[in-house]
């Protein structure tokens, strides 16, 4: 499913309460947290012009039978917070988070909440089960960790002579890392491959992990999670990177510039973010 498109189902979901009735009574308030995202970010304004088409759908017109009050923390842990903090003291009907570290700091608010690009929401701790979720919590999870597998695979198809691979992430806002690197270890066996965790907690620690990756012939990397930094300068080229969650993308333009340079085959869900050998 397009991303457009489950904003849009998003918008179906968030609006369970009855539409013709609701609208005759009180106004709604709805939070969205952002979270990756910083004002005037071009995916997020799609993001928001689609999910307020699929509200009007419903009958529910923002400014009049309901406020939505947007938030636009960057990946910043501690902006991530700040804004939680912020939107609690507005009391929403619901919040929609989106994010693995938004959904963890909206839990301690008791409020009802939808989560987008969650990657485990039960690891996690968000939801029972996905069939049950249970509380007042439910979501969207954006990709299954047997992809991860199938990531290295695509991979070593690029690039036959591939032979190490480093799956980057941040531990403290991807606490479940260690399911997609069981998968792509299960994976690696068979192909002959061996793949190394590489937890990075700054984004001044990529540069020194792609180029140790890149010492030997044979090295690649899989880069997908959150760096602890809204937008950071490359030293050497001044590109801007981009920072965003496990199962999104790893530090954008400068990490894709590397990979270019020093020809290391790379796996992406975006195929602009792709470099092989």
């Amino acid at each position: 499913m397009r991303r457009r498109e489950l904003i849009t189902l998003m918008g179906a979901a968030v609006v369970s309460w009855p539409c013709v009735v609701q609208a005759q009574q009180q106004k709604r308030r709805l939070a969205v947290i952002q979270s990756g995202l910083l004002p005037g970010d071009a995916d997020g304004q799609r993001e928001m012009a689609a999910f307020e088409r699929g509200l009007n759908e419903l009958g529910w017109k923002p400014g009049t039978n309901i406020d939505i009050d947007y938030y636009w923390p960057g990946a910043e842990i501690g902006s991530i917070r700040n804004a939680t903090a912020d939107m609690a003291r507005t009391r929403p009907d619901v919040v929609i988070s989106r994010s693995t570290p938004a959904t963890a700091a909206v839990m301690g608010t008791g409020m009802p909440i939808i989560f987008l690009l969650v990657a485990d929401p039960v690891g996690s701790g968000f939801v029972q089960s996905i069939s049950k979720p249970g509380h007042n919590v439910t979501g969207f999870t954006n990709i299954e960790n047997s992809m991860a597998g199938k990531w290295l695979v695509l991979l070593k198809e690029a690039a036959p002579t591939l032979k190490r691979v480093g799956l980057l992430f941040n531990p403290a806002t991807a606490p479940f890392a260690g399911i997609f690197l069981r998968a792509a270890v299960q994976a690696a066996q068979p192909l002959g491959v061996s793949v190394k965790p590489i937890p990075l907690s700054d984004a001044n620690d990529i540069e020194p992990a792609l180029v140790d990756l890149a010492s030997d012939p044979g090295g690649g990397f899989i880069a997908r999670s959150y760096i602890p930094a809204n937008h950071v300068r490359h030293r050497r080229r001044g590109d801007r990177m981009r920072c965003r969650e496990f199962i999104a993308f790893l530090g954008g333009a400068a990490v894709w510039s590397f990979a270019a340079r020093a020809q290391q085959p790379t796996a992406s869900r975006q195929p602009q973010s792709v470099g092989f050998s």
